[in-house]
């Protein structure tokens, strides 16, 4: 078989390695499977969660997009609030923290999403990227592939010794971003819109009351929710899938860095420059005209939180007695959900980035037939990859 045809997906848990193969039906969850959590030792000290002045204050106007700078999470209903009205005691995830749970999602593999429980409310969020990293990690095979043609591209042109180490340049990475609820009016649909490439994690703090009727992760290459209920239901179209579908998530930030850089280098004219712009209209009017029928109501007229934000606070700021904002709930033993299109793995169980190259090496080797870095020395290599 064709090794870049191959679809192999794994989850390092507590406790050893679990394999698994994709299901004949493509709309399933696999079944859970439970690892002892593991506790951390101590609390790494926590970012700053408030300041002086107001956190409206500290919302960064950049020229393409607004960022949440400093001690403030984006809110539903005002520009900002500090982080310690959102979440209680919070602090950013790191890589030691490793799941308790691991349940995986499998993609969506039509164009539709279901609908929404009838009478939830519809969040509409889109955060492009936390700096918070965790230590899972997902790649896809076609990622393995061209970390391959990079290498054997690389021993040709003698730009790499035998022994090296292979070349790493893609970031398989999951980033977390951090997402309180306080809203308990009504049960609350999920829409967790991710525009440009990555992997991402959502995790939830919720008050007491609140209800998640479902979620819909769009965009991305990898998505995952953690600290939900295990009875909310979850589905995702990555960016992929919806660009397969005509309808990918179109970010006016990087059509315009990209029409400046082309600019600035000579290589865009009025007629290119304009034909670009009436192409992404058109994309941004199919993805507007996906959205209304697939939740009843545009993306452009409900989409909320920042460009770059930790945290997000859906809801009204929240205070039982003297204390402010939901309790925090750790990543650390958490249950996750977890869209994987090829390989998963947990830092710490699997040694990073070893579960990548281990992939690269064994490719690489049957194509070869033998170590690349030993064989396929650059004045024997004539085959172009």
């Amino acid at each position: 078989m064709d090794p870049r045809g191959l679809l192999m997906i794994g989850a390092v848990l507590v406790g050893g390695f679990v394999g698994l193969t994709a299901l004949r039906d493509a709309e399933a969850r696999l079944p859970v499977l439970h690892g002892a959590p593991i506790a951390l030792a101590g609390r790494p000290a926590g970012l700053q969660t408030r300041a002086a002045g107001r956190a409206e204050e500290y919302v960064v106007a950049r020229a393409l997009n607004d960022q949440a700078g400093g001690p403030i999470a984006t809110h539903d209903s005002s520009p900002a609030v500090f982080i310690d009205e959102a979440i209680r005691d919070w602090r950013p995830a790191n890589k030691r923290e490793v799941v308790g749970q691991v349940q995986l999602l499998l993609n969506r593999t039509g164009c539709t999403l279901s609908a929404p429980a009838e009478g939830a409310r519809l969040v509409n969020l889109m955060v492009e990227h936390s700096d918070t990293l965790v230590g899972l990690y997902s790649f896809t095979d076609q990622e393995v592939q061209q970390a391959v043609d990079d290498w054997f591209r690389d021993i040709k042109y003698g730009n790499r010794a035998p022994g090296d180490a292979l070349p790493m340049r893609y970031s398989h990475e999951f980033h977390l971003h951090d997402i309180a609820v306080t809203d308990t009016r009504t049960p609350l649909h999920m829409v967790l819109q991710n525009p440009g490439p990555g992997n991402y994690v959502y995790n939830f703090h919720l008050a007491p009351g609140v209800e998640i009727a479902g979620v819909s992760m769009l965009g991305g290459d990898a998505n995952a929710v953690a600290n939900l209920p295990e009875t909310v239901p979850v589905e995702v179209m990555d960016r992929a899938t919806l660009e397969a579908c005509g309808t990918g998530v179109t970010d006016p930030g990087r059509v315009e860095i990209q029409l400046t850089h082309r600019r600035n280098n000579g290589h865009l004219s009025e007629e290119d420059e304009q034909a670009i712009r009436d192409e992404w209209r058109l994309k941004v009017q199919t993805f507007e005209d996906w959205f209304v029928r697939q939740f009843g109501v545009g993306s452009d007229t409900t989409r909320i939180g920042l460009s770059y934000a930790e945290v997000s606070l859906i809801g009204p700021v929240w205070r039982e007695g003297e204390l402010t904002g939901v309790p925090y709930r750790p990543f650390a033993g958490a249950h996750l959900v977890a869209q994987t299109e090829a390989h998963f793995a947990v830092t710490g169980l699997h040694d990073w980035p070893a579960a990548f190259n281990d992939e690269v090496r064994r490719l690489g080797a049957r194509m070869a037939g033998g170590n690349p870095a030993d064989v396929l020395l650059p004045r024997y290599f004539a085959r172009e990859f």
